[in-house]
């Protein structure tokens, strides 16, 4: 648990770090992790005053996805409200972190390979702009013949340890 606050709060700087630097691109936009980058972002620097952007993007293998959100707001006219329970990664509601200005929510959560999608609705000001961090951990699920080796391991190493005692024992009798 105390790792996944880690995350969380790493995420969260890095959502406060690219809401500070103005992304260049249009609304929606999405830069979706690799296995060769596990990082990435998403937003929308223009959202209609009631909003519903949907973020779909696709992961290689098994996981652990952390995904922050987090409003723009400087002046009054950026504000961006989400809507309670209107943030979601695949059908998961975020964890609120922070309500009001700026509003920061993040989920921490094991995935599949495949499609993934965050869902973000709210309502926002003339200027108001959102965005996120995505960070994909690999690896969430070894494959079976990883599980075989595991179990083989531990079983030659019980095996040892049991023979490696049976010879003090031995030695023991007789000293």
């Amino acid at each position: 648990m105390n790792l996944m606050k880690k995350c969380a709060l790493a995420a969260s700087t890095v959502a406060l770090g690219l809401g500070l630097s103005g992304t260049a691109t249009a609304a929606p936009y999405i830069d979706a992790p690799t296995l060769g980058d596990p990082t990435g972002e998403y937003g929308n620097n223009d959202p209609e005053s009631r909003f519903s952007d949907v973020f779909t993007f696709n992961l290689p293998t098994y996981g652990v996805l952390t995904v922050t959100l987090q409003s723009v707001y400087q002046t009054i006219d950026q504000n961006v409200n989400f809507i309670v329970n209107g943030v979601k990664l695949n059908s998961e509601n975020f964890t609120v972190i922070n309500k009001g200005n700026p509003e920061v929510q993040t989920i921490t959560q094991r995935v599949s390979p495949g499609k993934q999608t965050i869902q973000v609705a709210g309502a926002s000001g003339p200027n108001g702009a959102y965005n996120g961090a995505i960070i994909f951990a690999a690896g969430g699920v070894p494959e079976p013949a990883t599980w075989m080796m595991l179990i083989l391991g531990f079983g030659a190493i019980g095996f040892g340890m049991r023979r490696k005692a049976a010879n003090v024992a031995t030695r023991v009798t007789y000293a």
